[in-house]
């Protein structure tokens, strides 16, 4: 395997890498710790990647939702605000 392919276990929502390389069979010896390092960069990577996408998905569905309230806030007005509002559009 090459360091540049990401393994399946780690996207599949395996805790660690250190878990997958433990799971492959990789002793835990000096050699092997920057293969370490480079699968546990990869997995914050993914992960990270995938809390932000969540974090704008939600700030975007806020807003809407933001502004759908208002609307429905106007919509909601009594009729004496409502009577106020077009008077004072009309002067």
């Amino acid at each position: 395997m090459s360091t540049t392919e990401r393994p399946s276990n780690i996207e599949a929502g395996r805790t660690t890498a250190a878990e997958y390389l433990v799971d492959q069979g990789v002793p835990n010896s000096n050699a092997d710790k920057s293969l370490l390092r480079f699968f546990a960069i990869e997995h914050v990577h993914v992960h990270l990647s995938e809390r932000v996408r969540c974090r704008e998905e939600t700030s975007a569905s806020t807003r809407l939702s933001s502004v759908a309230r208002s609307y429905e806030k106007k919509a909601k007005e009594p009729p004496r605000l409502q009577r106020a509002r077009r008077r004072k559009a009309e002067y």
